[in-house]
């Protein structure tokens, strides 16, 4: 049985994922290609500070090109500056 403590972790952590775009299905589908909790939140923490209205539509032709979980990270360092 789930805590409740853990519960209310996974849905703020969903309800992050809406709020910037992504659906439960595509944040679940990221963690089972292999993103871990923490990379999740800093694509959502990119996504919002770096607002991009096809997001969803790129991390699903990522996917569906058979493309590693560390492609999926790497969006995070497009809009940094060196």
């Amino acid at each position: 049985m789930e805590t409740p403590l853990l519960e209310d972790s996974i849905a703020k952590l969903a309800i992050a994922g809406e709020q910037d775009g992504f659906t439960v299905e595509q944040m679940i589908g990221m963690l089972n290609a292999g993103v871990t909790i923490e990379g999740l939140l800093r694509i959502i923490e990119f996504r919002r500070a770096h607002p991009f209205p096809a997001l969803p539509w790129v991390l699903g032709v990522l996917q569906s090109t058979g493309r590693t979980p560390q492609s999926l990270m790497r969006l995070g360092k497009l809009g940094q500056r060196a």
